[in-house]
């Protein structure tokens, strides 16, 4: 009942290049492949701005002006080809058009002149073209409402990224480019693993575990104490048979969907970040003790990010129905959703690489305070203390506040994803009177604010926060299309300590950032409050 045709999705499509060819100048005509595939409507109402994004980025920078197309020799009219494809559990969407292409050298121009790439450095096409998902990257010289303004392609990679799935991309001069779009078919109903620690048992996304290993007790005692794991054992000493599945809540059937089984890598794995899952969940900072001579691990693999985690148990493959959490717990980092299993209980559905993003250094210091606590008798990996072991060592501290200020909601999501990845806790403020207003709870350990807007701007805002004795002290990072002589003069006045032109490269920020969350300290965590 929740599958819908793509085709109900048409029109709409359709609308947007009509009014993007009309506002260009140009003559594009949109083709729609394999409408009658049907996709999750919560699947296709969340990605659909994206789609919408995808379209006007070819009309606006693939298809070239009628003039151009006909000194090329080609028709007049660009055509847009949209091209759906079911792969397993996985829709493939496809946006390919018939333009000039992703003009590599410009993208690599405009990257060195923000500071993304070094004059001597050499780059593939495909990290060139991986350049234009930056947040505030754009080749366009004349800001519009379609193009120019830096913000789009990282809102669609972002968007994808949320829902599990991928983009690929690829691109030939003078004759087109395309995007792909890999999603999962529906998030509805889906395929997880059940992994147990201690007597909890969480579920996380099948599509999200790529590997299950099986090491001794020895080399997970190297991982806990070195914080990374790397297999370095031979293929022939690798178990070919996954884990059976245990348990009134794991599948009966032995072999699974060979699409949703559990992999056994027989190749040795690069050195990646090791965590206890209970460690990372706040239940047990150590594994309990066990007989075994070997232990699970499990990869988790998220967009880009690849980390080992620990567990007590892998009980198996499950298909489950996904109960959405909610607006009130939906912002919860690394929390994805809650199922009921066959037994009446319920399992939180968890994605471990963002849990370890915000908490690993907090995991990473219990389970360390709790192998030291037991002394010569804990080997690392093999010992549990229970959960009351946990609340030995002191709290772990809260990762830090940073407050954005800005009249535009796109420039603050945008920021806000970009700190968040980075693993600090985000406020937002839409003006100076609504910072000042939030200013009176916790004080952030450095505040980025906008000079343009309403009510109270940027400059107005330094100037209360100087003349007040517990704000005084504030570090202010101002971020503003103003890059004038004169107002950077004004700003230091202020007592500005930094001004960024708009738009910011990532990386100078994220270092200002954390140079002043480490002059700030620790902050203190208190009940729940580091959950929030």
């Amino acid at each position: 009942t929740r599958m819908v045709e793509f085709e109900g999705l048409s029109e709409r499509l359709y609308r947007v290049v009509r009014q993007a060819a009309k506002e260009t100048g140009k003559s594009v005509r949109l083709d729609i492949v394999g409408g009658g595939v049907e996709i999750d409507r919560g699947v296709l109402d969340r990605i659909t701005p994206a789609f919408e994004h995808l379209l006007r980025n070819s009309v606006v920078h693939g298809i070239e002006l009628p003039a151009a197309r006909l000194a090329a020799g080609k028709d007049v009219s660009g055509v847009i080809v949209v091209a759906l494809t079911q792969e397993g559990n996985e829709v493939g969407v496809e946006f390919r058009d018939d333009g000039a292409g992703l003009d590599l050298e410009r993208i690599r121009a405009k990257g060195v002149a923000s500071g993304l790439l070094d004059a001597w450095q050499w780059s593939g096409d495909a990290e060139l073209a991986n350049l234009i998902f930056t947040a505030g990257f754009s080749t366009s010289d004349v800001v519009t409402e379609l193009a120019g303004r830096g913000v789009g392609m990282d809102v669609v990679r972002a968007e994808v990224d949320a829902i599990g799935g991928r983009i690929e991309t690829a691109t030939t001069a003078g004759q087109g480019t395309s995007f792909k779009l890999v999603v999962p078919l529906t998030t509805a109903v889906t395929q997880v693993v059940m992994l147990r620690c201690g007597s909890t048992r969480v579920a996380v996304p099948s599509t999200l575990v790529e590997v299950v290993r099986r090491v001794t007790l020895a080399e997970l005692e190297a991982a806990s104490l070195s914080g990374t794991f790397a297999d370095s054992r031979a293929a022939s000493d690798t178990p070919t048979d996954p884990p059976p599945a245990s348990g009134s809540d794991a599948q009966s059937h032995p072999h699974p969907h060979p699409a949703t089984a559990l992999a056994i890598d027989l190749e040795p794995l690069p050195a990646l970040p090791f965590y206890c899952l209970g460690a990372l969940l706040q239940l047990h900072p150590l594994a309990e003790a066990v007989t075994d001579r070997s232990r699970s691990v499990v990869v988790i693999r998220s967009a880009k990010k690849r980390i080992a985690l620990q567990v007590d148990e892998v009980l198996g493959n499950q298909e489950v129905v996904v109960k959405h959490l909610g607006p009130q717990l939906a912002h919860l980092p690394g929390l994805a959703g809650i199922t009921l299993l066959a037994s009446g209980a319920v399992a939180l559905i968890y994605n471990p690489v963002a849990l370890a993003t915000l908490y690993g250094a907090a995991a990473r210091a219990a389970t360390e305070a709790a192998c030291a606590a037991q002394g010569a008798h804990a080997r690392p990996g093999s010992a549990w203390r229970g959960a009351d072991a946990y609340a030995a060592p002191s709290a772990p501290a809260r990762p830090a506040l940073v407050m954005v200020v800005d009249d535009s909601i796109t420039v603050r999501r945008v920021t806000q994803r970009l700190l968040e990845r980075e693993g600090y806790r985000v406020v937002l403020a839409k003006d100076g009177m609504d910072a000042l207003t939030r200013l009176a709870g916790e004080l952030p350990c450095v505040l980025l604010s906008d000079i343009e807007m309403p009510h109270m701007d940027g400059f107005d805002l330094v100037r209360n926060l100087r003349a007040d004795a517990r704000l005084r002290d504030l570090p202010v990072i101002m971020i503003t299309s103003r890059i004038a002589e004169k107002h950077r003069e004004h700003a230091g006045q202020l007592g500005v300590q930094h001004y960024l032109g708009k738009p910011f490269v990532e990386d100078d920020l994220l270092a200002l950032v954390a140079h002043y969350a480490a002059q700030h300290g620790p902050y203190p965590t208190s009940g729940v409050a580091a959950a929030s």
